[in-house]
């Protein structure tokens, strides 16, 4: 995780430690240490949670976590995981898209489109203060 100050806050790695560590029981590592990405680095790992904004790792960084992905490891992008790794084609490729910009912090109403489907079961239209992404798919 990490980026420009506004993406590196240690709130926001104490926000997600909560929800995936305490109220998920999982066994969370939280690092801006790209050396993790890396066969033996990924090898532990069921799943890689990409947080990070405007990062660019090394071919070889980008390459252990796309085989690690293609092997079977869970992937999870984040809030700003299509606006990093820009270097890598192939990450933005498995994405199916880059970070294109963002409308103003401001409010927003969430409609949920389909209401039966298991992941949206019992959440109704919402409000939340955040940022739209607007994404490319001309990656």
């Amino acid at each position: 995780m990490g980026g420009d100050w506004f993406h590196d806050r240690s709130a926001h790695y104490g926000e997600l430690a909560g929800i995936i560590a305490g109220e998920g029981g999982f066994d969370l590592r939280i690092t801006r240490d790209l050396a993790v990405l890396s066969p033996s680095g990924l090898a532990p790992f069921d799943v890689v949670i990409n947080g990070s904004t405007f990062v660019d790792p090394d071919a070889q960084h980008v390459e252990a976590l796309l085989d690690a992905i293609r092997g079977g490891t869970g992937f999870v992008a984040l809030h700003g995981a299509s606006a990093t790794f820009w270097n890598s084609a192939d990450y933005l490729s498995m994405l199916g898209s880059r970070f294109a910009g963002h409308d103003a912090y401001r409010r927003i109403t969430v409609l949920i489109d389909d209401q039966s489907h298991p992941i949206t079961d019992g959440v109704g239209p919402f409000q939340t203060d955040d940022e739209l992404y607007y994404l490319a798919g001309d990656v």
